[in-house]
């Protein structure tokens, strides 16, 4: 969702700085690698290992809050989001969200940029046992649509989403944002394409 269907990635580098500020603490790119479209629970562990000293769980609610601040009234879409979308509703094909991200925070997401009429179904990590990379909210999201997931296209931004995406059977596609495709990703059964409206043309054109 963030950073695939909206520009929301970069607000949550702003977020995470200002918390870092206000507890005096350094944020190195690992940490944000490593953070980046995870769920909860995986933070919680990524912020007790980088900062021992620190209650992650204030950590992370502070992170939440600062987010909601500031996609409370604007979250900018990524280029080619309506087109896809709506190329896909005009076909007949169903549509689900598969975040990590806390429900509250996608429903946010959903209704401030007036998207939430595309989508069929709400799926997050909260409501899995194990995040992404585990393909659990990619299966979940399928049976919920009432299709098998081999019959699935999975877009995806970030790393550990791409390798949820290739482990429930989905095709996968990337779409980088913040971070670009390992060589691990590249060897993968992946299609990279830099934005939606390139993957939708390959969509049309029978290449996917």
């Amino acid at each position: 969702m963030d950073g695939l269907l909206f520009d929301t990635e970069k607000l949550f580098d702003i977020a995470w700085h200002r918390v870092a500020d206000k507890h005096g603490l350094t944020l190195t790119q690992e940490f944000f690698n490593t953070s980046r479209g995870t769920s909860g629970d995986v933070m919680l562990r990524n912020l007790k290992s980088y900062f021992p000293t620190k209650d992650p769980k204030i950590l992370l609610n502070e992170l939440f809050e600062n987010t909601t601040e500031l996609t409370r009234h604007q979250v900018p879409l990524k280029k080619g989001v309506l087109e896809i979308l709506s190329f896909f509703k005009e076909n007949g094909l169903k549509i689900s969200v598969a975040s990590s991200s806390p429900l509250s925070m996608i429903q946010n997401n959903l209704q401030v940029s007036k998207t939430e009429c595309y989508f069929d179904v709400v799926t997050s990590g909260q409501e899995v046992e194990h995040a992404k990379p585990s393909p659990e909210v990619f299966l979940l999201a399928a049976k919920r649509m009432g299709v098998d997931a081999r019959d699935c296209y999975v877009f995806e931004d970030g790393i550990h989403g791409v390798h949820a995406g290739v482990n429930a059977g989905c095709t996968t596609i990337m779409i980088p944002d913040m971070l670009k495709p390992t060589q691990e990703i590249l060897n993968m059964p992946v299609h990279i394409y830099k934005d939606l409206l390139e993957a939708k043309a390959a969509i049309e054109t029978g290449i996917l």
